[in-house]
């Protein structure tokens, strides 16, 4: 690659993860305030700038859900919007993907943590294929 090329990636990154970073901080009334929130609420406050409305990222600023639903259960997404990079590592979808999304503030409570979680395995339940259903492998 050439350096240009390197750099404007380089700033391409930087601007996403300040993006998530600055959409958490501007956390409106506190990690409090997620406990009262639906799964979509929290979706839309801190995930959808970058996943869109339904995950599939339309702007190309992150992944996609689309056909990732066979990666995903709920103890495992939590432990990857807690911790991206080390979760990451694990994940085959996931291991060459040069994206890393910020973790999530870690005051916001676990029960606010699993409605988000919920809504996003049905984001991508959503968009399986119809021939069938999501896969019930569970990758750890």
């Amino acid at each position: 690659m050439k350096p240009p090329v390197i750099i404007a990636g380089i700033l391409l990154l930087l601007l996403s993860v300040i993006g998530g970073v600055v959409a958490m901080m501007s956390q409106g009334g506190g990690a409090a305030a997620y406990d009262s929130m639906s799964g979509q609420e929290i979706y839309a406050k801190l995930c959808q700038q970058c996943h869109g409305e339904r995950g599939t990222a339309p702007r190309g600023l992150a992944n996609s859900y689309a056909r990732k639903r066979e990666f995903w259960n709920e103890e495992n997404l939590l432990a990857y919007i807690a911790s991206p990079i080390s979760v990451k590592k694990k994940m085959p979808h996931l291991r060459d993907s040069k994206r890393v999304m910020p973790a999530i503030s870690k005051s916001i409570s676990v029960a606010a943590r699993r409605k988000l979680v919920a809504h996003v395995l049905g984001l991508m339940d959503a968009l399986e294929p119809k021939t069938g259903g999501p896969s019930t492998r569970s990758a750890q």
